[in-house]
């Protein structure tokens, strides 16, 4: 039951609010983490042990203390140790650049650091002194568990985060427990925060977002529950919020993007926070249509230097005026004017800045009285009121609601955190090969950001991406890395001489200058992992020495591109393989080429395993490729298995299939191993389209059943004028010479009756030549034929499958620009609604 967070409440420090909690909650779970869930009494005794051995070492003296622990209870009982010792914590992120976190110990000025084995390790390589590490895995048997007697006011220093690192002076926000518990107290009764709610924390310790996350649980006697992102990745994000049952889901605009699986049962869910970065009408569609009536999105605009100061609550019936997401109302004692350059408030409705008056802001700039001056504004007529400059643009509406609209200066948002593009700029000329460079943000897909750099390159020298980017690393970090550098002659300029930003040229897909030469793919696993890199990174041709990060890759991208991999090799790697072994193609493929030893491509690869109806089994493509599954099966739900069926010889440990028929017989023997008797759903895209209509007909022929045959955008080979026209049509459209060329080849050898002229190269040669050459025989079932149209009016053709199929040939049409868009999002979701439904027809008329 929700009991209000009463203001009184905040004259107090975090640890006596937290053993209050202790005392009420002692056996109820605190934290999970791992399948681990630890007791109130557990992380209290954890907590007390590395505060009365700071207090032990350090004394009581009010000072600074780096945290430097990834994900983890050590972590959160570091934290809450730390703050009984009255001490203030400084998060350090464990994967940040060396240079960048040698400069922030030296800036936070914390003379040890708490930390673990693992990453103490790291350190003491980087030159760190053993006696500044204080290692939370090697606290000595003698140090007591119970409480610290120690006593302190609420105006002491909790925490000091930085919140950009991209400039030269890293800068870094102080605030005490005062402040900390007014922000939570605002969470908690905006939010209704009670000891039944389980709240999610998936950021880095290092964000300070994870103040109210975790202080938000443990002050309110609720459960606060783990999840290493960086571990486990972004596509388990669902799964696990239904394990946990979290109640309170808190991130960024586009990790939330990642939580919407169909199939996942996510109604233990009441409350969606959005905050540190802007949301669009898009996710407020994402939410509608993904989430039940009980669940409720929250759009917030808050910053380190405030807590949270604005909020917009989203219902399943809520109205978006103006198509602008607002980040809301006040909340309580936050109040925002909207102001011109000379600080002066704007009408209603006009944009300006946006500063947030309070008595409780952040105590300023950890070292920089000159910075927090600046920023923090005292008010003339009340001494404990201050006013903070955000920078950010904003406009207020007629009845107080706040739209956000951006930056007003050059730091860009990226991933939530904010990065100086100045800095970036500075290092950048520093290079012997730059004579002017351009840092600027670039959209990237929906809801994702990142940075491009243009540069005017010194023609009297080269310069390498490579080079640059290693440079860049060790300095800022991940996000604020650029993942295009554009060469120009020259910056595009206005008619008052300054550079015109709208003019820059969109970047080049081209492969960049790197400090390795091309090298080609070897083998099909190569040949495979380029093209899902080439997809992903938006870049062509990408060699198999080319490093990942060097391309432009990061965290994120290397998340989805393993992902990507898991679908169409079935092999699970983990972002460790990524960082510490694999960075190229080559490398990669290797690892993988060990793994093939187990037969990972000799039998059906599960898309998605679980369920208990009959199988849907998907027909690789021309190539083996099987990947436009991959998004069927992520919309398709939890209730059906999905199997995809690769290509004999994909993994090049055998020759390949020179015919429909041998693909059709592989597949056959696949869906027979895995499933022993029939009904059989079969489907098929494109080229996998064909090779599933043949191995329908040989699954007949063996006398079996099938209860579904789908082809998706497929027209039969029924003779080669026919097929011929067909290719012509689609490939003239599309113009692809390469493809056109071997067509006429096959055409003239048709004619003097050879089957083709060289030895095919690769497999996906082989397989077009064999589906070129196929002549489709009549089926005696039924078959749903799925067709792309650019509208619900078209009326289309069946292509003549009606000549060939004995039963009825269902016609579909999907709604999308053409034939390989047709599965992208948003219109693989309809197929896959399309076939959910047809399969369980299937199914009904099977009982």
């Amino acid at each position: 039951m929700f009991s209000p967070f009463e203001k009184v409440e905040i004259e107090q420090t975090i640890p006596r609010r937290f053993a209050e909690c202790v005392r009420r909650h002692a056996e109820d779970v605190a934290l999970r983490y791992d399948k681990q869930a630890v007791t109130y009494r557990a992380l209290n005794a954890q907590s007390n042990q590395i505060a009365n051995a700071i207090l032990r070492r350090r004394g009581d003296s009010e000072e600074t203390v780096a945290l430097l622990l990834g994900q983890g209870i050590s972590a959160v009982a570091g934290i809450i140790g730390l703050l009984k010792a009255g001490k203030a914590y400084v998060p350090i992120d464990p994967w940040m650049a060396p240079g960048l976190m040698e400069k922030l110990l030296e800036t936070c000025g914390a003379d040890i650091v708490l930390t673990d084995g693992m990453d103490g390790a790291d350190l003491l390589a980087a030159g760190f002194c053993r006696d500044r590490l204080f290692l939370v895995d090697e606290l000595a048997h003698d140090v007591p568990s119970s409480d610290p007697q120690l006593d302190f006011p609420p105006d002491r220093l909790a925490y000091v985060f930085f919140t950009s690192g991209t400039t030269g002076d890293p800068k870094g926000v102080a605030d005490c427990h005062r402040n900390v518990l007014h922000n939570i107290m605002r969470y908690t009764n905006s939010l209704q925060i009670c000891a039944d709610d389980r709240l999610s924390l998936i950021q880095s310790w290092s964000f300070s977002g994870t103040v109210s996350s975790l202080f938000s649980a443990l002050l309110n006697g609720a459960t606060v529950c783990l999840y290493d992102l960086r571990r486990d990745g972004l596509n388990r994000l669902a799964s696990w919020v239904k394990e946990e049952q979290v109640s309170i889901f808190h991130s960024v605009p586009h990790i939330f993007e990642q939580l919407v699986a169909p199939g996942e049962d996510l109604t233990s869910l009441r409350i969606i926070r959005l905050e540190g970065d802007k949301a669009s009408p898009h996710h407020i569609d994402l939410f509608k249509e993904n989430f039940g009536e009980d669940c409720v999105l929250v759009n917030g605009l808050g910053a380190t230097e405030t807590g949270i100061a604005r909020q917009f609550f989203v219902a399943h019936g809520s109205e978006l005026p103006g198509g602008v997401v607002p980040v809301g109302y006040a909340t309580e004692d936050m109040e925002v004017i909207v102001t011109d350059s000379d600080g002066r408030e704007v009408a209603t409705g006009e944009v300006g800045e946006i500063r947030v008056r309070s008595r409780y802001l952040a105590v300023g700039y950890w070292g920089r009285p000159d910075l927090t001056q600046e920023r923090f504004c005292a008010d003339p007529g009340d001494q404990g009121l201050r006013t903070y400059r955000t920078g950010d643009v904003g406009r207020l509406r007629q009845d107080g609601c706040l739209e956000y609209l951006g930056r007003a200066d050059s730091e860009i948002r990226i991933r939530g955190q904010w990065v100086e593009t100045e800095a970036i700029e500075a290092v950048l000329l520093g290079f012997p090969g730059i004579k002017r460079a351009l840092v600027t943000g670039l959209e990237s897909g929906v809801g994702r950001r990142s940075l491009a750099a243009y540069i005017i390159p010194d023609h009297s020298h080269g310069f390498s991406v490579s080079a640059i980017r290693r440079e860049l690393g060790r300095i800022f970090p991940e996000q604020a890395i650029p993942i295009r550098f554009v060469p120009l002659d020259a910056f595009p300029v206005t008619a008052s001489g300054k550079i015109d930003r709208a003019a820059l040229p969109v970047p080049s897909t081209e492969r960049p200058p790197l400090d390795v030469p091309f090298k080609k793919p070897r083998d099909v696993i190569e040949v495979h992992l380029k093209k899902i890199w080439e997809s992903l990174l938006d870049i062509r041709p990408i060699g198999v020495r080319d490093d990942f990060f060097d391309l432009g890759g990061d965290s994120l991208l290397a998340t989805e591109m393993l992902f990507m991999i898991e679908g169409f090799f079935g092999v699970t790697l983990t972002l460790n393989t990524l960082w510490l072994e694999s960075t190229t193609v080559e490398e990669l493929a290797e690892h993988l080429r060990r793994q093939a030893k187990s037969g990972f491509w000799k039998n059906p690869v599960p898309l998605q395993p679980h369920g208990t109806k009959r199988p849907l089994f998907c027909i690789h493509l021309e190539g083996g490729h099987l990947w436009p599954y991959r998004r069927i099966a992520q919309y398709f739900g939890h209730d059906r298995p999905i199997f995809g069926l690769p290509a004999r010889g994909a993994d090049g440990s055998e020759a390949a299939d020179v015919t429909v028929e041998g693909m059709a017989r592989n597949c056959v023997e696949m869906v027979r191993r895995q499933q022993p008797d029939g009904p059989y759903l079969i489907v098929g895209y494109s080229s996998g389209g064909i090779i599933a209509y043949e191995t329908a007909r040989q699954i007949a022929a063996l006398g079996s059943k099938v209860g579904l045959l789908a082809v998706i955008d497929s027209p039969p080979q029924v003779n080669s004028i026919t097929a011929t026209i067909e290719f012509f049509r689609t490939s003239l459209v599309r113009w692809r010479p390469r493809l056109i060329q071997e067509r006429l080849y096959q055409v003239v050898l048709d004619a003097v009756g050879l089957s083709h002229r060289r030895v095919f190269r690769t497999i996906g040669e082989s397989h077009r030549w064999a589906v070129w050459r196929y002549r489709a025989g009549t089926y005696a079932g039924s078959m749903i034929l799925v067709r792309c149209a650019p509208d619900r009016s078209s009326r289309l053709p069946d292509w003549g499958w009606n000549r060939l199929v004995e039963g009825s040939v269902e016609v579909h049409v999907v709604v999308a620009p053409d034939h390989l868009e047709l599965m992208q999002d948003p219109y693989v979701r309809d197929i896959a609604d399309l076939l959910r439904a047809c399969a369980d027809r299937a199914d009904a008329d099977d009982s």
